[in-house]
């Protein structure tokens, strides 16, 4: 098949446009890097959170033990 040159420039600006708005949604990706090191962020995060949840269990249950035996000493 033969083109004309109208024909083959439009194909050409097609075809930049195209790149152009490739290039776009590309740049708005993040990088495996990026996503990599935000991956080990929330993992630690995630652990102190744990940690955390974990010694907020073991103060209320302490609490609960003192509420206990402060109610028994108040029923004497």
């Amino acid at each position: 098949m033969t083109m004309t040159n109208a024909e083959l420039e439009n194909e050409i600006k097609a075809l930049k446009t195209q790149i152009t708005s490739l290039q776009g949604t590309v740049s708005n990706k993040a990088d495996a890097t990026a996503v990599s090191a935000l991956n080990a962020r929330v993992t630690s995060v995630e652990g102190v959170n744990t940690s955390q949840g974990n010694s907020i269990t073991t103060l209320n249950n302490g609490l609960n033990a003192v509420s206990t035996r402060v109610t028994a000493l108040e029923n004497k």
